[in-house]
């Protein structure tokens, strides 16, 4: 599987990222603003986008 192909399988679920993290508590919602920074900030060095 290609790394394009992987991107494009996790797309549909990035819609739903930010309603999602509405319904956290807030100590949750450290963690999961984090993991998504950390995810984007991966993502960007490793594409160059």
């Amino acid at each position: 599987m290609s790394k394009a192909e992987t991107e494009r399988i996790w797309l549909p679920f990035a819609v739903w990222l930010l309603p999602a993290c509405a319904f956290l508590t807030r100590p949750h919602a450290w963690l999961a603003t984090q993991a998504v920074l950390a995810l984007l900030l991966n993502h960007l060095l490793l594409t160059g986008s």
